[in-house]
């Protein structure tokens, strides 16, 4: 039986071609495992772009009513409280790449067992996982800094390339805790009092439970959690914390995660570090370092753990690139059919949930941490 081949620019080849992309993304980004469209979701899929024209998303925020009411004697009509609401708005755009390799039957392609044009999608997919990771952090941590090198690339998040599309915001006065009291994450030098320590999880769990709204968790088998993300370098200060004046990360650990067997199950544990006080943590290599708070220079050896609840942040994607078509591939011939180009692409935008000018479900730790 003849098997049915797809050559290049079929368009039944470009759709096989754009869902096994796909998948490749999903593997590869650090955030999938967060995402969803529920409100419940740390990082939020929005959808309304993919159902209407338009090129930014609005959500809307109502606050508590917090008024006196009235009791016998007291007339209501007149006394009504009127909706404070507030509004936070998702930006997107096109974000495209390309790759050229040698076509089939080339001596390139002769050379190497594997196929060129698989390679070539593999690759893409790697650059694709790695911006969506990187925009994400630059927006969680609230990096506002200077453009800095990761990844064999230079970052700048001033271009829309690395930002989603978004302007990124520093973090709200009032919703970043800094190690032994600093106030400026250039002050952070020592790596004996400035280092990551367990107590400062319950400083940003305080902060998030008493701002006004309240940071909301994330509700795993009925347990209310927050998702912490750390820098290596925070990791391993935890972990080698010896102190004996205070509870450490070995402590806790004794016992295993905290718990249900549903709640173990779900995807925010899985790749965790552990847990501590309603807290998941996990390990995170592109979360970001500090910034001088004159210069808005890169501070080298400090670096911004984020504590995140429901919402934290939010993505959208363009209306032709929703479901199992969120990038489009398509392909050229070059040189006389020698040489193939790979390009793919998306329109998309990402970037915290941002309130009344306040961090909606965002608290960054900001400690010394030595690369």
């Amino acid at each position: 039986m003849a098997e049915k081949t797809f050559g290049v620019n079929d368009a039944l080849s470009n759709k096989l071609w754009a869902a096994r992309f796909l998948k490749e993304v999903e593997k590869r980004t650090y955030f999938g495992k967060f995402m969803g469209e529920e409100e419940t979701s740390l990082i939020q899929v929005k959808t309304e772009t993919g159902k209407s024209a338009g090129d930014k998303i609005t959500s809307g925020l109502v606050m508590a009513l917090n008024g006196d009411g009235v009791t016998e004697g007291q007339i209501l009509e007149g006394n009504e409280e009127d909706l404070t609401t507030y509004d936070d708005s998702v930006f997107i755009n096109e974000l495209f790449h390309a790759t050229r390799v040698r076509n089939k039957g080339s001596i390139d392609q002769q050379r190497v067992p594997e196929d060129l044009r698989k390679i070539g999608r593999n690759r893409l997919a790697q650059w694709f996982a790695t911006r969506m990771d990187t925009v994400m952090f630059l927006h969680l941590c609230g990096y506002t800094g200077a453009a800095f090198s990761r990844d064999n690339q230079t970052v700048d998040p001033l271009k829309a390339v690395f930002n989603g599309n978004n302007t990124i915001t520093a973090p709200t006065s009032g919703f970043i805790v800094r190690a032994d009291s600093n106030t400026t994450d250039q002050a952070m030098s020592s790596a004996t009092d400035d280092k990551f320590i367990l107590p400062l999880i319950d400083d940003a769990l305080f902060i998030a439970k008493t701002s006004s709204p309240m940071i909301n968790p994330i509700m795993v088998g009925g347990d209310p959690k927050y998702v912490l993300f750390l820098h290596p370098s925070q990791v391993r200060d935890l972990r080698t914390d010896v102190s004996t004046s205070r509870v450490t990360w070995y402590d806790t650990q004794k016992a295993q995660l905290q718990g249900g067997q549903s709640a173990k199950q779900n995807a925010i544990y899985t790749g965790a570090l552990g847990e501590y006080n309603g807290v998941v943590l996990h390990e995170a290599y592109r979360v970001t370092n500090g910034v001088h708070s004159t210069s808005s220079a890169q501070v080298a050896n400090t670096k911004r753990a984020v504590l995140c609840g429901a919402q934290a942040g939010a993505v959208a994607y363009g209306r032709e690139y929703q479901g199992s078509t969120k990038y489009k591939w398509a392909e050229e011939l070059f040189d006389y059919k020698r040489s193939l180009g790979i390009g793919l692409g998306t329109v998309w935008g990402i970037k915290k949930s941002v309130f009344n000018s306040a961090d909606y479900a965002t608290v960054v730790i900001s400690t010394y941490g030595a690369d």
